[in-house]
């Protein structure tokens, strides 16, 4: 999941808790449903930790795994412009050095 913000501000993800799990067997997947407290210091409500729901999907014939959330997490404004600000910057630097 931290992979998954242009930004990069994902990275500042933590997990803080598994608060429920359930397996489930699907026809094509094996499942993982999950109730989890995320940690980060740029949530947009300012609060610590934030609960999501999501499920991993693992292909029973396939070597693939998926991530399935309801929600994504809400991340403060000017926190998303400094990452992105940053990535561009290292961007530049490192086409430079090249």
């Amino acid at each position: 999941m931290k992979r998954l913000s242009d930004s990069g501000i994902y990275t500042t993800l933590s997990l803080a808790n598994i608060l429920d799990y359930e397996e489930i067997d699907g026809i094509y997947h094996n499942n993982v449903a999950l109730e989890l407290e995320l940690r980060s210091q740029h949530f947009k409500s300012k609060l610590d930790t934030e609960v999501f729901n999501m499920v991993v999907m693992k292909h029973k014939k396939e070597d693939i795994t998926t991530l399935a959330i309801d929600e994504f997490p809400v991340m403060d404004d000017d926190a998303i412009e400094d990452f992105y600000i940053q990535k561009v910057e290292e961007h530049r630097e490192n086409r430079e050095k090249a």
